[in-house]
């Protein structure tokens, strides 16, 4: 291997690792598939439950936990079979799973840019929200976002099989996207505030907004877990290759890419926590356990004591 590699500069490299470090790699990518798989199910779960599924942020959220456990039963098994085969994968079998495991990726992240877009009509427009983005612009959106996915996980593949490198072209279309997300999240917090400031001059009180706490949530994640990957890829891309050391840039890859992964869990977390009528009902069913065991031990309680009072106190002869 003149490069070091197989296949592609980066999944590639895992030629590099020992079959212990691969082993460990994909231990730990089955047990983010598990809890991404349990975590989301439980998204979908409340939200079909609580009758949420005609609000169409909530349906975001949704299309985003169906994302999420596809990849939890599709996208990781496919990478945990990569790792765990090495160097057995051929380079074009290696070339279409990343194609699949690619497109997961990014619909799980295109789907959290387009809730930070949401969350900006949503506040931008908002007693006209229904109007401007309507049910049948809400779908076209979701078409238009899943023709950019299917074209840059594409591209990315064509890219590979071409032998270019695929950081080239998907990087600066994720960071741009980010970029576009981020301003427009920016500017609906602005706009969040002048309302705030304007009820307040108002109504002489701060007037609560139940806005954006969850998008905020899933932007920050998806930021601060996709950071070191991505500063790593524009590193490896930039360093000159004579000068890498393979086996440690397998290890910080695989491992930066795995701390990425995390954000799928993550974000049904949030939503379990922050939703309302989710956190209710996750307390409501705390509740209803907690009654139901202090209820039982009342009864337990009361018993025992009417036995000890029973065993006591002198039995009565009633034919007296």
């Amino acid at each position: 291997m003149m490069n070091k590699t197989h296949c592609t500069s980066t999944f590639g490299t895992l030629a590099m690792l020992g079959e212990n470090q691969r082993i460990g790699y994909m231990i730990t990518n089955i047990l983010i598939a598990f809890v991404n798989l349990i975590t989301n199910l439980c998204v979908i779960i409340i939200i079909i439950k609580t009758k949420q599924i005609k609000n169409q942020s909530i349906k975001l959220v949704y299309y985003l936990s169906i994302s999420n456990v596809l990849f939890a039963v599709i996208g990781q098994p496919i990478f945990a079979a990569i790792l765990y085969l090495g160097t057995e994968v051929g380079c074009t079998e290696m070339r279409l799973l990343l194609l699949v495991i690619e497109f997961f990726m990014y619909s799980s992240t295109y789907l959290t840019g387009m809730l930070g877009f949401d969350r900006y009509i949503r506040i931008r427009y908002q007693s006209t929200y229904n109007k401007v983005y309507s049910r049948l612009r809400f779908n076209l959106s979701l078409v238009i976002l899943y023709i950019l996915i299917v074209l840059q996980a594409g591209l990315g593949t064509m890219s590979r099989f071409l032998n270019l490198s695929a950081v080239l072209i998907n990087l600066p279309v994720n960071v741009i996207m980010f970029l576009i997300v981020a301003c427009l999240y920016g500017k609906s917090i602005l706009i969040l505030r002048e309302y705030e400031q304007t009820a307040k001059r108002l109504f002489k009180h701060k007037k609560k907004v139940p806005l954006t706490r969850l998008a905020s949530l899933y932007i920050a994640t998806d930021t601060i877990l996709c950071l070191p990957l991505v500063i790593t890829l524009s590193a490896y891309y930039f360093i000159q290759k004579s000068s890498i050391d393979y086996e440690l840039k397998a290890i910080i890859f695989y491992t930066c890419f795995l701390f990425f992964l995390c954000h799928c869990p993550i974000n049904a977390v949030c939503f379990l926590f922050v939703n309302k009528k989710a956190k209710s009902r996750l307390v409501g069913k705390k509740r209803k356990s907690t009654d139901a065991l202090n209820n039982s031990s009342s009864y337990n309680n009361q018993n025992d004591t009417i036995i000890s009072k029973s065993q006591s106190s002198p039995v009565l002869d009633t034919r007296m």
